[in-house]
């Protein structure tokens, strides 16, 4: 119960609903203010501790006192009087929203030292109160009115008694206490802010900073004291901003001693910022604050933080947490993430063991020993930037250890190098249980600067001949898949890793997915909506996969099933923003799938709000692994196409690439034809006519009659036309496949084009598409849709009806817009004669 909460059952308070507006009513002095203002609610609350904890009468207690005779009239939030009569202050006191800045706090303070050192309100003491953060001054007849330092007291006196030396004591009704998730976050990003200062510091160097102030803190919460002795971290009555910072320090050196991996260097921020960032956090429990507040805290703050400054760094949550929840880690498991980052994953791992714990234990020692061992002893992670490795010791310091297998280094050089480079015996191939990773992409591994590379399977390539020679280079998200394989246990080992989709589409990168099939069983693959890292600064398109590393000698086997997924909804859209997340269903749902290891029943496919979700069997792989490739719909859709006459668009025609080429006509005007000149509706083209000096790069192929131009980008959308006499001769877009040559002599042309806009084959172009925001198909896929090819009779009837319709269409075009003339002409009319008045 909040000391709020206890006045209002004493009676000393009353909550009051009128209309929309909430009012609290100070019984004793029958005054009413309006309790939806956030700096009331601070009021209130502190209002009714003064009277709990501090233990000073109600009546002696002013609200919105008027400070007399001062210019301009100022008001004081709270007034503490020595009599019933209020006319001796005592204590002046301003009250703020929790989140005010530290400039606003510092006004606050001038405001509340202005008013309580007024000659007609002469107070013993003054302060300030917002949320967790407070400061107290004692204005007694030794400190004059402009001192701010040597007066700060730990805490207000009890009853109109002396200051405490300290605020807080272990074991006592003052003993620091546990905090919720909100207070928590609004306390870090405080800290925060005053590190940061508007540019004093770096944001990296901030939370570096923050880390050790921390550590320092945790340290101090987990000393060996007695119930009564009062905690080093924290103000203390009379206590200069230098003594502060060396005691501060002192801890912070005697436990870098102990943990000199950890933090290398000092504590950097000068003794105010110190002092300040000690009055944010000296009343909290961190180490008794529940290791879920805390994982939701210091994430929320972290997002903030690594967005646009170390973003690959920085997985989110809701992502994590599913993966885990798919992997299930057990406390025998030795659970491994090589790039590590912030340690998100290893942090999740040893939530899930944590709260499983108490499925198996209720002796306390037990279950402490269930979780505790495993957070020692078989938590690891490789984190190659040194400052960001640091925030992962950090971080799992704060959740309850695990630290000492958090190490600095390069996670694709050899393992000896890493085990020497660390002196961290642990690192092995073959030794892992679990691998659980998002590892960074779109970087490149040069062999010039790495010679690893050429150890690795991926890092290098087969020419002609059937010879491997290295590469010159190679992506590390790629070198991350097969050093994944290197660490897990063979035939038992899983891994859940988060890859772009370009692994799983691109026709360049099929080795990678034949590597993939050969060494691991392909459990589930989750694809990510295009938004899933938008709010961390990058637009990529990723898949989570879920893995299981074969045996030595364990064959593919082609009655294995991969469960798929689509979820639209995360938990989170692209500006960080809560909304639906379907991911706990998609697990639910995978948990079913596990449970019959077979395809999934036709009613398994799920649509509507919740995931769509399918197995697919290995016999049906193709070429691709993406699961929006194998989409039932697509699936039922190719199937009714083989059921009649048919054939792969590659084996009917042939692409033509005619380059033009601009420097032979300089002075020229071209047509040109773009990917929005081809109406979706109609197929009608357009074009514009553009100098040849100003030539756009993609203009480059020569159109002639009859070809047919079909939008590689988007294709689903039907930019599909066919070139007629007066567009002979037009350049178009690189973003158009050119289809010219027809293999068939019996089979239309007009036929063709028409049946490329149906949505039977746009449907394939969209199956074969791959991409984020703007998908796009190759020619190579394109090639392979399946055109079907009824008689050349049936052909010629189609398109004969096919123009009758257009036909009749551009008619009602035509009249309709005939008649929007007219109608436009009549108002016009009226307006002239005043009809319309």
């Amino acid at each position: 119960m909040t000391y709020l909460e206890k006045a209002l059952k004493n009676g000393d308070a009353h909550l009051l609903a009128e209309g929309k507006t909430e009012q609290i009513n100070y019984v004793a002095i029958k005054r009413t203010e309006r309790y939806t203002d956030p700096e009331e609610k601070v009021r209130a609350e502190y209002w009714a501790e003064l009277i709990d904890r501090y233990g000073y009468e109600p009546k002696r207690i002013g609200v919105e006192v008027t400070v007399p005779d001062r210019t301009p009239n100022d008001i004081a939030d709270l007034v503490i009087f020595h009599d019933d009569k209020q006319t001796r202050p005592y204590a002046v006191i301003e009250c703020k929203r929790d989140d005010i800045t530290d400039s606003e706090f510092d006004q606050a303070v001038e405001q509340a030292c202005g008013n309580g050192t007024w000659a007609k309100l002469r107070a013993n003491f003054v302060g300030v109160v917002a949320g967790q953060t407070r400061r107290f001054l004692d204005f007694s007849p030794r400190y004059g009115v402009l001192e701010r330092e040597a007066n700060i007291v730990a805490d207000l006196p009890r009853q109109y008694g002396k200051p405490e030396e300290f605020r807080f004591r272990k074991g006592t009704q003052d003993d620091i206490s546990r905090v919720n998730k909100d207070v928590l976050i609004s306390t870090i990003k405080k800290c925060h802010q005053t590190l940061w200062g508007g540019g004093r510091l770096s944001p990296p160097e901030a939370f570096g900073e923050l880390c050790k102030i921390i550590f320092v803190k945790i340290s101090d919460e987990q000393a060996n004291r007695r119930n009564g002795e009062p905690y080093e971290f924290q103000i203390k009555t009379h206590e200069p901003n230098s003594k502060l910072a060396e005691r501060i320090r002192s801890i912070y050196e005697v436990q870098q001693r102990r943990e000199p991996d950890v933090f290398t260097d000092t504590i950097k921020i000068d003794a105010a910022t110190l002092r300040t960032i000690v009055s944010h956090i000296e009343g909290i429990n961190l180490s008794k604050t529940d290791l879920d507040t805390k994982g939701v805290a210091f994430e929320t703050f972290m997002d903030g933080f690594f967005k646009g400054h170390f973003g690959q760094y920085f997985t989110p949550r809701e992502i994590i947490d599913f993966m885990v929840q798919m992997m299930q880690p057990q406390n025998h498991e030795r659970v491994l993430d090589p790039s590590c980052g912030s340690g998100g994953f290893l942090l999740h791992a040893l939530n899930y063991v944590r709260e499983e714990a108490n499925d198996y234990h209720d002796n306390p020692t037990d279950l402490y020993k269930h979780w505790h061992d495993f957070a020692k002893d078989l938590l690891f992670g490789i984190e190659v930037n040194e400052e960001i490795a640091r925030v992962a010791k950090m971080n799992m310091i704060i959740h309850d250890d695990g630290h000492t297998n958090v190490i600095s280094a390069d996670a694709l050089q050899h393992l000896d190098r890493i085990r020497e480079r660390t002196g961290n015996n642990e690192f092995k191939e073959k030794s892992f249980d679990l691998i659980l990773t998002n590892p960074p992409f779109g970087a490149r591994v040069s062999l010039s600067e790495q010679p690893y590379l050429e150890n690795y399977e991926l890092g290098n390539q087969t020419n002609k001949t059937g010879r491997k020679r290295p590469r010159k280079n190679q992506r590390t998200e790629i070198l991350f898949i097969e050093r994944i394989w290197h660490f897990l246990k063979p035939g038992t080992g899983r891994a859940a890793v988060i890859i772009p989709d370009g692994i799983l589409t691109n026709s360049s990168l099929q080795e990678v997915r034949d590597f993939l099939l050969a060494h691991f069983q392909i459990s589930a693959i989750v694809s990510l909506p295009q938004t899933t890292f938008a709010h961390f600064g990058a637009a990529v398109k990723a898949s989570i996969v879920f893995l299981r590393r074969r045996a030595d000698n364990e064959k593919l086997n082609n009655d294995e099933t991969i469960f798929m997924a689509l979820p639209e909804l995360i938990g989170y859209d692209a500006t960080g923003r809560e909304i639906v997340n379907q991911l706990p269903e998609v697990v639910r749902q995978y948990e079913a799938f596990a449970r019959n290891s077979r395809p999934l029943p036709a009613e398994f496919f799920i649509s509507g709000e919740k995931p769509q979700c399918f197995a697919v069997r290995y016999s049906k792989v193709k070429d691709r692994l993406d699961p929006h490739f194998y989409h039932p719909r697509f699936e039922k859709l190719l199937d009714t196409l083989r059921q009649g006459p048919h054939e792969i668009l590659g084996n009917i025609t042939e692409i033509c690439s005619q380059k033009w080429k601009p420097e032979e006509h300089p002075e020229e005007v071209f047509r040109y034809i773009e990917i929005n000149s081809v109406s979706r509706d109609t197929g009608e083209v357009s074009f514009s006519e553009v100098l040849t000096k100003e030539a756009p790069s993609r203009a480059q192929i020569i159109v002639e009659k009859d070809d047919i131009i079909v939008s590689l980008t988007r294709p689903h959308h039907g930019s599909i036309a066919l070139i007629d006499d007066d567009l002979d001769g037009c350049i178009v877009s690189t973003g158009f496949a050119v289809l010219r040559y027809i293999k068939d002599p019996t089979l239309s042309r007009l036929y063709l084009c028409s049946v490329l806009r149906s949505q039977l084959c746009l449907n394939q172009m969209l199956q074969r598409s791959s991409g984020g925001n703007y998908p796009a198909i190759t020619t190579d896929q394109l090639m392979q849709i399946l055109i079907p090819i009824p008689s050349p009779n049936r052909q010629k009837e189609i398109v004969k009806e096919l123009s009758r319709r257009r036909a009749k269409v551009r008619c009602l075009r035509e009249e309709a817009a005939k008649e929007w003339e007219a109608a436009k002409a009549q108002f016009e009319e009226q307006l002239l004669s005043g009809e319309v008045s």
